[in-house]
């Protein structure tokens, strides 16, 4: 009997048998087979009225119901404008594919207006007709006036404060995570709506095993826009007081979007102060945040470039030619099953300049170094994706092979306190294969994960010095190159025992990687100056999930644990075994159809980064050295958070407010310490804790009549911390406050503004003194005034009130101005001239890490273009 109990222990831990049947189906329109959005699914017994099961279609036109499959249950199927259907359910058979036909609904004469927002279920629709203006060139101009919506400064898409994680168009995940080409591309003419999923499951296979926080954009197109090809293209050309004197700025998209097939090209070359490399960035990020397992890449420890500017939009300064080109493509091979392609290409010259001052706070007195910087950057980039995926209710297969290739050059010129030259010359080049395989029987689930990955990083940097009294030349020569093969595999089992979900993972992770670095002409006592690492490690780990659902409470609770032996060869073999974990547990309360609770709660006890490990120095730029990890130690840490979000779409009401707090506690300190004019980095054995507390809340109201949005942020965080300054342990507290608003308005049909407000606080102290704050304020206003159809004038301006010192501030104030002609013909010419008042510089002071750090800026001078555009 003992062993019997035994036995059916261990199987309970692994597999869960099915106690509820399930029925799914999609609902197609019988004519040209497109999947019907909205039908209402009801299940009843013969004879009887009471409804045993109810489901609305989803945006694929596919329901699911947890039924028994069999005799004497019908499923009825009605949708305003298409004929009613039933169908009745057979023993054994599971699936059911419904065709409805179209019929004419004879209904009084009423005048309809559309909602600008609604609600369905977990889907909300934002019409996108009633938020665009008639400047709005691309559709991320549009999502940023969307109440909900958050569009962030590198083109990552927020709603109600969560990063989204699919982005598709008609359904259709062709981008990948490098979605800001469609939203920095797409004319929102041809979009009909932008639907936010809720909490969206992009695997079908788990949409009732494993829950998610994270929500994802579907864009649905106008009926136009729809299996023909569509575009625009833009070509301007004009003048800059400035080298280079000669600019241009060229843009071209073209898209068509057929039922089985999607293709998206694009291309630009501009040097009006445009980046191309935004368009094809890597937008949607592995949200898991699991140590186990996992993924690897290289570090870089040389850190060289240009200095950018703190809350200026970057075209206010880069200069130099930027070009991109982007092929993206969708093929259907069956129903659910898609191959995509992705290609793209950027190359980027940033020239800028700038001057600062960074201030070390130390005990024995700080230190000042000035600088002057003249760069030249060059970035070269080449990425291809290539990915096959099956999704199915009861089959997922995803197979994802891309490559990335990487070629940076950078000459950068300093003068003041220590005048040097630097020119870097670096590449990476990365190949992945990434393979997902579920398979769902019944109520368990079977899942094989394969990842495959080679890399390889080499960097030289080249330090010069101007010539001595005597006539010598220093020069400093740091060589680093670093190669590496991860892999991690592993298998799970799902099951579902009632409102139960229990899962099991096993897998195991290999990293092969080799180190080596050399540096040469350092003027200093130091030693060593080489390393030749070669690292391995094989991570065995399991992770056992137990998830609970009753009604509108979900909860999900995971508890990773991990073997890994390391071994490491540094002129002497080192091996040593870590032993990882991370529990944690998420909670989700629907408390009412408005509102939504979440509490996540995390303990950590991690390995510190392997890539830290190394004995010889490294030179990072003309002023600092690190070296690395004295031994290979751990770091725990705690992490618990309450979140709150409510939505009330036909208001066009959306608010969220969260609290969280961390604690840590590392086995190694940073040290900071100075050997004449180098700064030398290097994390100490020894014991450091601190923690730190982030509020956070937005609010984003739509006020239809006017057709305008309210939108106000805020953020606050406040922490304690141990640096070593000096070989002295010295605590510090830090905390930074950031208030925004904006609000987007059109009170007339002649007339729009767009005005946004920040206000950014960073403040630190010492233990036992008082705290040092620096604030910055930026405000922007955007107006545009239409007179007639033909004309129209946009204004925009950029003001900064930033305190550089303690109560020394200054001003800034930016304008641009454009006179636009729209022919009737479809085609827009426009003069646009930027930085009206010519201003030449702008700086600003932050602190962080008892430094303070103030620079100063060359913008972009006056420019004047004259461009044209046109969508076909």
């Amino acid at each position: 009997m003992t062993e019997n109990r035994f036995v059916f222990f261990i199987l309970c831990s692994l597999i869960t048998l099915p106690l509820f049947g399930q029925v799914s189906g999609k609902i197609v329109d019988i004519e040209n087979g497109e999947p019907l959005i909205g039908v209402i699914v009801t299940a009843k017994r013969i004879g009887e009225d009471r409804i045993i099961g109810y489901k609305r279609a989803n945006n694929e036109g596919e329901f699911r119901l947890k039924l028994e499959p069999k005799s004497g249950v019908w499923l009825h199927f009605s949708m305003l404008g298409y004929a009613k259907d039933s169908v009745e359910l057979k023993a054994g058979r599971s699936y059911y594919e419904i065709k409805l036909r179209e019929q004419t609904t004879q209904l009084k004469e009423v005048k309809v207006t559309a909602r600008a927002i609604t609600a369905q279920g977990d889907t909300i629709r934002y019409l996108v007709s009633n938020f665009s203006e008639i400047q709005d060139k691309n559709l991320a101009d549009v999502l940023k006036k969307m109440p909900g919506i958050e569009v962030s400064e590198s083109g990552q898409i927020k709603y109600q404060g969560q990063a989204i994680n699919k982005f598709y168009i008609e359904g259709r995940d062709m981008l990948g995570g490098r979605y800001g080409i469609a939203t920095n591309t797409i004319n929102p003419d041809d979009v009909g709506s932008v639907e936010v999923l809720e909490n969206h499951q992009p695997i079908k296979t788990l949409e009732d095993i494993s829950f998610s926080q994270n929500p994802a954009i579907n864009i649905r197109l106008k009926e136009d826009a729809k299996s023909r090809w569509v575009g625009t293209a833009t070509l301007g050309g004009g003048y800059m007081d400035a080298k280079p004197a000669l600019l241009w700025d060229a843009q071209a998209t073209l898209m068509r979007f057929k039922k089985e097939s999607q293709v998206l090209i694009t291309g630009c070359s501009t040097n009006a102060g445009k980046s191309a490399n935004a368009f094809s960035s890597n937008l949607i990020f592995d949200s898991d945040g699991s140590p186990l397992g996992g993924e690897y890449s290289l570090s870089n420890p040389i850190r060289v470039s240009p200095s950018v500017p703190y809350q200026l939009d970057r075209n206010r300064t880069r200069k130099g030619p930027s070009h991109m080109v982007s092929t993206n493509n969708l093929w259907g091979l069956g129903e659910n099953i898609d191959l995509t392609s992705k290609i793209n290409y950027s190359h980027r010259t940033d020239l800028s300049r700038s001057r600062s001052e960074m201030i070390y706070f130390l005990n024995d007195g700080n230190r000042v170094i000035e600088s002057e910087e003249d760069s030249e950057a060059r970035d070269e980039t080449l990425s291809v994706d290539v990915n096959l995926l099956v999704n199915r209710p009861k089959l997922y297969l995803s197979n994802k092979l891309s490559g990335n290739f990487e070629w940076n050059n950078i000459e950068l010129l300093t003068a003041g306190t220590y005048p040097n030259s630097q020119t870097v010359r670096g590449e990476r080049q990365s190949l992945e294969n990434r393979l997902n395989l579920l398979v769902r029987k019944g109520k368990g689930g079977f899942s094989l994960n394969s990842f495959v990955k080679w890399e390889r990083r080499p960097n030289v940097l080249v330090v010069g010095s101007p010539k001595s009294d005597d006539g010598s030349h220093l020069s400093l020569v740091s060589r680093f190159s670093s190669q590496l093969l991860f892999t991690n595999t592993s298998t799970s089992l799902s099951y579902i025992l009632g409102r139960v979900v229990l899962s099991t993972k096993l897998g195991v992770a290999t990293m092969h990687r080799s180190m080596g670095s050399e540096l040469s002409g350092l003027q200093l006592s130091l030693s060593p100056l080489e390393n030749d690492v070669k690292a391995n490690y094989y991570q065995f780990y399991a992770t056992h999930q137990l998830s609970y659902s009753y009604k509108n409470f979900k909860s999900e609770i995971e508890a990773p644990i991990a073997w890994t032996p390391y071994s490491f060869e540094s002129g002497k073999t080192t091996r040593l075994h870590r032993f990882p974990l991370s529990p944690h547990i998420r909670l989700e309360l629907q408390a009412t159809t408005r509102l939504k609770l979440f509490a996540t709660a995390r303990y950590r006890n991690e390995i510190l980064d392997d890539q830290e490990w190394y004995d010889g120095y490294i030179l990072n730029n003309y002023r600092t050295l690190s070296l690395g990890l004295e031994e290979l130690e751990s770091r725990e840490s705690g992490y618990a958070s309450l979140s709150a979000n409510y939505r009330n779409a036909l208001e066009a009401l959306f608010a969220s407010a969260s609290v969280s707090y961390n604690r840590f506690c590392t086995s190694h300190l940073s040290s900071r310490d100075f050997v004449d004019h180098y700064m030398i980095l290097q994390p100490i054995a020894q014991e450091s804790r601190g923690d730190s507390w982030t509020l956070n809340g937005r609010v984003s109201k739509g006020f239809m009549w006017l057709r305008s949005v309210l939108t106000f942020n805020a953020l606050y965080s406040l922490g304690n911390q141990e640096l070593l300054l000096q070989k002295e342990l010295t605590p510090y507290r830090y905390n930074m406050l950031m208030l925004t608003g904006q609000i987007s308005m059109r009170p007339t049909t002649w007339a729009s503004l767009l005005y946004e407000i920040s206000y950014n606080q960073s403040g630190q102290a010492e233990e036992g003194k008082g705290f040092e704050r620096r604030n910055n304020y930026a405000q922007k206003l955007d107006l545009a005034f239409i007179p007639c159809k033909l004309w129209r004038v946009e204004l925009t301006g950029n003001h900064y009130y930033n305190e550089i010192a303690a109560d020394v501030r200054k001003h800034y104030l930016l304008a641009d101005a454009s006179l636009v002609y729209s022919s009737p013909a479809g085609w827009e010419a426009n003069l646009t001239a930027r930085n009206l008042f010519n201003n030449r510089t702008y700086g600003y002071t932050s602190l962080s890490a008892l430094t303070s750090y103030t620079s100063e800026y060359q913008i972009r001078p006056l420019e004047v273009l004259l461009g044209f555009y046109l969508r076909f």
